[in-house]
């Protein structure tokens, strides 16, 4: 049978924005409440989007990490509300077609390649034609597109839509009860499944309390579907994925680290994990294109290639299929964004629709460099107001560290959104080599500026600064590159945007630049013009740090073409103030303005953000750093105490040590690790395997519980003889990234007020893969940490990194409970202890239908109640 859902990102704009006006609210958040019952399960669906109305980062964010959903075209925009001035109910619009009414087979045409293209991540196969109603152009240009399959409904049927010729589409009619809420579905399922029919929801119109009925129906289907296809999932209860508060961080963040086939039908491939340089050494960059015009793209690209010149490992992941930079020279690789789960090293976004997806990526540093005051494009541009909404949240996200790239944008930062923003600020810069004063004309003075599409650029304000400089008596020659414009009569030469080199020779033979923008964050082109030799006349946009009126510019408020006038008029009468503002004017952008300059504050903002956790950075980390092989044996103890005590409970895991072991002495403190294997009574002969390694590694130690005992046991008595400053527990058949203990123990030495770290891990379902070279099948990220959400379930994790002096304070571990005796001691501990979920992938979790906890469910089930029980009052702190 096939469950479609309808209506994402909203159908009912109405409700869309009473629901967005609550606080906190996220559709994102809203719709995984009801389809997690489908993810956790395994069970397929379809989900019908509407492109035109997403948001083109955070929401295709989201899409990507639905492991068990097939994309389908919900319409292009329900854009029904174009008819509301003929037509005010939409029921109206119907018989025509709703929102294809009137719409030629062109602009239809037209609408379904911006959707290909929105959508371009997935293979679109079905269409929903939203409200069910649609004409015959539409059916010409699905059949045009290779559409398979049009789902529709009664009102089409009503109408007499189902009538048209379809071509080679296969319509699927969804009728009432099998059209409606979940509950009303449910006493309809069986004889749905039964008959193999097709089901319709709608999300956006349940109630939190119906998700209940949500999981009903997936549990329904996946028992259904167990005998014919099984489901490995369904083998055990699914990790919890995030629950964000209250911005939307859920399970997207899984959806960036592996995508598999949409159709549940499909095996997932195999998604393999390669090792890549030390975080100190690789620096990439997430944006839309390179393939575009403008001073960001600029600022990321010759930003990188210094970069690349000093010796990092760069990169640049973009969002959009065009790999290309026809613009620029680039002397690092643009990779598609379906290579950022493997990046492991400094990520940066400089831009605001991908600070997300830094936020939610698995590398080790994650920056964002704010170039200007984003929430204000809406109102400047036109751009809707969903960019503003977007914008402001990209500058809330606690997984990124915020620089800036002048003293205006860092102020906003840090006043407004209360951000600690790293003290270095990063302008972007000049190749003063490429831009250099050229031979200057011996007639009128030329006098140059760019027009830009927007109103707020100032071009209208330049023209009539010209006019008013001409009633003065102060003629110029005008060159004009751009957007063609309305000079009002004067003359002047118009030329199209011009590769860099020509761009620059140009600039460097005109005398006057002028720059009149309303609004930047710090403009690139007035110091490209005082690279070039010009004297510059520029507005004070917000950003003006490097503008110093009377030296290297003459500086004029915004919008006062009264003020540019007078202006040109004072430089075209004196020659000499000219050439020492253009003087002036170089020597700042050779000393302080360069892409060298940016480069350097680059490394000192990113190596501030690295050591705020624990992290080094550098461009010259020796390959040894990287590897972080063990410790070669000694004679005796390690020169240095260890900071860290593995704990490793094994109970016939003989067939694991060897990788166990080999994972734990890779770590990159495995000088500063001690490994303490304690058999729980196991019948098989690993202590064989732990004094072969003992040979080999001097800190290996291994204890033999008297009687077989519980894991919580085990953990006990490995805590008795722990040394080390921080615990973990290391189970036998989990694997680590490599600097998985570095990074916890790095945040826990920095940060004295959190007890206990935990991060995000990859589930694989094959036994003897490493963090480098797996074929994970999903992810599990881990909810923030919050005190009373951790009473309702355990979310920190099966590899968490703790302080050892809890157990002096709160006691052992509970060695009564076989399967929460973990999540039984973190309670103990919370309040007044405060936890950290890094938000990074540090761990592989073999999902294991043989552990203990997933063979015996009710016992599991019957230790969770327990633990509940026991924590409804506040937690005492034992004697120390």
């Amino acid at each position: 049978m096939l469950i479609r859902v309808d209506d994402f990102p909203h159908g009912d704009l109405a409700l869309h924005n009473q629901l967005r006006s609550q606080p906190g609210y996220d559709h994102r958040d809203h719709i995984w409440q009801f389809l997690q019952a489908f993810e956790s399960r395994g069970v397929p669906y379809v989900l019908g989007v509407s492109p035109e109305l997403i948001n083109n980062h955070s929401d295709l964010f989201f899409l990507r990490g639905l492991q068990h959903c097939e994309v389908a075209l919900h319409g292009f925009n329900h854009g029904w509300h174009r008819f509301a001035a003929r037509w005010p109910r939409i029921t109206e619009t119907w018989p025509l077609g709703g929102e294809f009414a009137f719409a030629t087979h062109a602009e239809l045409r037209a609408s379904m390649q911006r959707a290909l293209h929105t959508l371009s991540d997935f293979k679109l196969r079905k269409f929903i034609a939203p409200f069910n109603v649609y004409t015959q152009p539409l059916l010409d240009v699905l059949n045009e597109f290779g559409f398979e399959q049009l789902l529709g409904g009664e009102a089409g049927v009503q109408h007499g839509m189902h009538k048209l010729q379809h071509g080679g589409l296969q319509l699927d009619l969804c009728l009432p009860p099998l059209y409606n809420d979940a509950c009303k579905i449910l006493p309809h399922l069986a004889q749905a499944i039964a008959a193999d029919s097709t089901i319709t929801l709608h999300w956006i119109y349940e109630q939190p309390a119906q998700a209940a009925d949500w999981d009903a129906i997936a549990r329904q289907v996946a028992a259904a579907r167990q005998p014919a296809a099984p489901q490995p999932a369904a083998a055990a209860a699914p990790l919890q994925l995030r629950s964000a508060q209250p911005a939307f961080q859920t399970a997207p963040a899984a959806a960036v680290m592996l995508r598999s086939a949409p159709a549940a039908a499909q095996p997932a491939a195999a998604v393999t994990h390669t090792a890549l340089p030390p975080a100190g050494t690789a620096i990439a960059m997430v944006t839309e294109t390179l393939n575009f015009t403008s001073g960001g793209v600029r600022c990321i690209a010759e930003t990188l290639n210094e970069l690349t010149r000093r010796g990092y490992n760069t990169a640049c992941y973009v969002t959009q299929p065009d790999l290309r930079c026809d613009w620029l020279q680039l002397e690092f690789p643009v990779r598609p964004l379906a290579q950022l789960p493997d990046f492991r090293g400094v990520l940066i976004s400089p831009y605001s629709p991908t600070a997300e997806l830094v936020a939610n990526s698995n590398a080790s540093g994650k920056f964002y460099w704010v170039h200007s005051y984003e929430p204000r494009f809406p109102a400047l541009t036109g751009r809707p107001d969903s960019w503003r909404l977007m914008s402001e949240q990209s500058y809330r996200l606690p997984q990124l560290q915020y620089f800036a790239t002048s003293s205006y944008v860092q102020q906003i930062l840090e006043l407004i959104y209360g951000r600690e923003v790293l003290a270095p600020l990063v302008p972007g810069g000049v190749d003063p080599q490429l831009f250099a004063p050229g031979a200057k004309s011996a007639g009128l003075p030329r006098v140059m500026f760019l027009s830009r599409e927007h109103a707020f650029r100032g071009s209208a304000d330049i023209v009539r600064a010209l006019q008013l400089a001409r009633t003065q008596g102060a003629n110029f020659e005008v060159l004009v590159m751009g957007q063609p414009l309305d000079m009002g009569g004067l003359e002047h030469r118009l030329l199209p945007p011009l590769p860099q080199p020509e761009y620059a020779a140009l600039l460097g033979s005109a005398d006057i630049f002028v720059h009149a923008s309303h609004f930047e964050g710090l403009p690139l082109p007035p110091l490209e013009a005082m690279a070039a030799g010009c004297a510059v006349i520029a507005t004070h946009p917000g950003a003006s740090d490097y503008l110093l009126d009377g030296h290297n510019a003459l500086v004029v408020p915004p919008q006062r073409p009264d003020k540019i006038a007078a202006a040109l008029v004072q430089l075209h009468r004196n020659s000499a103030q000219r050439a020492a503002l253009a003087a002036n004017g170089r020597a700042t952008v050779t000393r302080s303005y360069t892409w060298a300059h940016t480069a350097d504050r680059m490394e000192q903002a990113l190596a501030e953000g690295m050591a705020r956790l624990g992290l080094a950075f550098g461009r010259a980390l020796p390959e040894a750093a990287a590897a972080a092989p063990a410790a070669a044996p000694t004679a005796g103890q390690p020169a240095r105490p260890p900071l860290v005590s593995a704990l490793v409970s094994v109970y016939n895991a003989e067939r694991f040590m060897r990788g166990l072991l080999d994972d734990l002495e890779a770590q990159t403190i495995a000088d500063r690790l001690e490994i303490i294997v304690i058999d729980a009574g196991s019948q098989q002969n690993e202590r064989a395997i732990v004094e072969e390694y003992q040979q080999l590694y001097d800190n290996i130690v291994y204890l033999r519980a008297p009687a077989q005992c519980s894991v919580y046991g085990a953990w006990n008595l490995g805590i008795a003889a722990a040394r080390g400053q921080y615990l973990t527990n290391a189970n036998a058949d989990d694997r680590h990234r490599a600097d998985a203990f570095e990074r916890m123990a790095g945040v826990l030495a920095q940060r004295a007020d959190i007890a206990l770290v935990y991060a995000d891990v990859l589930i694989t379902d094959r036994e003897h893969e490493t963090f480098e070279n797996n074929t994970a099948v999903n992810a599990a990220i881990w909810e923030d940490f919050d005190a009373a959400s951790l009473r309702k379930d355990c979310f920190v994790g099966p590899q968490p990194m703790w302080r050892r002096q809890l157990h002096t304070r709160y006691g052992n571990f509970d060695d009564q409970l076989q399967v929460a005796g973990d999540w039984e001691f973190w309670l103990r501990c919370t309040p007044p202890e405060e936890f950290l979920h890094l938000n990074e992938v540090l761990g592989l979790y073999l999902r294991s239908p043989q552990s203990r906890e997933n063979r015996d469910r009710p016992l599991a089930r019957h230790e969770a109640q327990l633990v509940r029980a026991r924590h409804l009052a506040e937690p005492a702190l034992v004697a120390a």
